[in-house]
């Protein structure tokens, strides 16, 4: 009875990764959205519900108080004419029922080679804080301080917050539920070839997902499928953007992954890699980006460390 139920939860998660898939393809240019983590963006951001490491701060803050281990995470993305990001997040206070946790992150454009455009920097502080309600559901809260600054000239202060729920009943199947772009951000303005960073207001925005492994608990074998589907309203704004991911491990030490994101705005796939060594795992994505006319290849690699 158990392997039917398992079968019709495959058959039903792929059903619905398919369904969203074709929904979903019309269109070529979509604007990537915030995501932290290699793991995260090969999984095309709708992994969200599972409690996979200490980067989900940046995703869906309550799952941190699910987590089986602490662990330290460090992440580095190279994008578009120099873009780049520098990540951290690392826990502050940790017990069997509550997760306080730390998060900085840094952005420059054009700051270590010459560029088309006049550099610009970002720095940021995130703080999270979840609970266990019972041993399977938590929730959490996230807040970010952010500055956006051109050297020697402007700068801009902002605010957000966002709200998270965890429901992981077992190791199977997990379900989560965000909501972000509560408070303010910063954002390059451009006029008359002078950049300005200036606070704006962000755009809140709903997230669903659920997480599906394989085979199962019961079968008291290791889990080598995960599949991912999450869905996202930004209010405001019509239609529904769709995510979703598939991780498969050929072997114990090797993760193949690959995601999608789509919606009104267009679609756009992503691919990635993980090399996992017991408390150690080094993750690889990639994923291409229309920059007007051109097309461009944003980078992540990601290092995490459990204790």
């Amino acid at each position: 009875m158990s392997k039917t139920r398992s079968m019709i939860r495959i058959i039903s998660f792929s059903i619905a990764f398919a369904l969203a898939t074709a929904a979903c393809v019309e269109g070529q240019t979509v604007i990537p959205p915030s995501m932290i983590g290699a793991r995260n963006a090969a999984m095309g951001s709708a992994d969200m519900a599972q409690p996979h490491d200490i980067s989900s701060i940046y995703e869906n803050p309550a799952a941190i108080a699910l987590l089986r281990n602490p662990s330290v995470f460090l992440n580095h993305v190279q994008g578009i004419d120099n873009e780049m990001q520098e990540d951290i997040a690392f826990p502050v206070l940790y017990t069997t029922s509550q997760m306080l946790a730390f998060g900085a992150q840094y952005y420059s454009l054009g700051e270590l080679t010459s560029s088309s455009q006049q550099p610009r920097f970002a720095v940021a502080y995130d703080v999270a804080f979840a609970s266990k309600i019972n041993s399977i559901t938590s929730l959490g809260g996230s807040v970010t301080l952010q500055r956006g600054y051109v050297a020697h000239m402007s700068n801009a202060y902002s605010a957000s917050y966002a709200i998270g729920f965890d429901y992981a009943p077992n190791r199977d199947v997990s379900y989560g539920l965000s909501l972000t772009g509560l408070g303010t951000g910063v954002q390059f303005e451009t006029a008359n070839s002078l950049v300005t960073p200036v606070q704006t207001i962000l755009q809140r925005a709903l997230t669903v997902s659920a997480v599906l492994r394989y085979p199962t608990e019961e079968s008291l074998q290791p889990a080598f499928l995960t599949m991912a589907l999450g869905s996202q309203k930004v209010f405001g704004v019509s239609g529904v953007n769709f995510m979703g991911g598939v991780q498969f491990l050929p072997f114990s030490f090797l993760a193949l992954r690959f995601g999608y994101s789509a919606g009104p705005s267009g679609y756009q796939e992503r691919y990635g890699l993980g090399f996992i060594d017991n408390a150690f795992s080094l993750d690889v994505a990639a994923y291409p980006v229309k920059n007007g006319g051109a097309s461009s290849l944003f980078e992540q690699l990601s290092v995490l460390m459990e204790f």
